[in-house]
């Protein structure tokens, strides 16, 4: 096979490049299961129109060697290391429960109850890593037209914010101060039958819209409910 040469997406230099993931190809072989009769069960991608049941990993030619292994060791590595296992473990979430919480949520009128956590001050969470991670899931979103390999459209940042990421990518920035980034932790984070599964970067709607509510931002899913 013949390598594609062209301009990486993030770093804009000339070279090889890969099939980059919108989602790590190791969230997807994680979620490769079997059922009570021996049958491989396939990972769940869901969005806000369907569930759908298939194993279909979304890439496309986008960033060079460098970037791919930035994305690995700056983020990657650590979140698919902290989170949820077919298992059962899930590494972020036990920590979360033997920490001092911050406040507390609820109970809502169905009985939900949350905590809040500040995870820069929880030793053991590398809080860093999982900002980067984030960071570089909504870049990737904004910066290719998914629609052409995939179900998944085009994220539309706001002007400004899609350099912004891109330049704390590439550590020549902080992390942008307009953006707030919440990470919610499921106590149980499987679906159906105990499979788990992810959603990819979808609009915020508001529960309750009217004519001036517009999507405040963006959430994206990883190994939870």
């Amino acid at each position: 096979m013949s390598a594609t040469v062209g301009i990486c997406a993030l770093c804009g230099t000339a070279a090889e490049l890969r099939e980059s993931h919108y989602l790590p190809a190791a969230f997807f072989r994680r979620l490769h299961g079997e059922n009570d009769d021996g049958k491989v069960t396939y990972p769940i991608s869901l969005n806000a129109n369907r569930q759908m049941y298939d194993c279909h990993q979304v890439k496309a030619t986008l960033l060079c060697d460098v970037c791919e292994h930035s994305f690995k060791v700056h983020g990657e590595d650590c979140v698919i290391g902290c989170t949820a296992r077919t298992d059962g473990r899930f590494p972020l979430r036990d920590l979360l429960l033997r920490s001092l919480p911050i406040e507390k949520v609820g109970p809502t009128p169905e009985g939900r109850l949350a905590y809040v956590y500040a995870g820069s001050r929880i030793p053991g969470i590398r809080h860093t890593e999982i900002m980067y991670f984030a960071a570089s899931v909504f870049w990737r979103g904004a910066a290719f037209d998914w629609s052409r390999v995939s179900d998944y459209s085009q994220l539309r940042l706001p002007p400004d914010l899609g350099p912004a990421l891109r330049a704390y990518l590439l550590g020549t920035a902080p992390f942008p101060p307009s953006v707030l980034l919440q990470v919610e932790v499921a106590a149980n984070p499987a679906v159906g039958r105990g499979t788990l599964g992810m959603i990819f970067p979808e609009k915020i709607i508001p529960r309750h819209p009217n004519a001036s509510s517009e999507p405040r931002g963006y959430f994206s899913l990883w190994f939870a409910a």
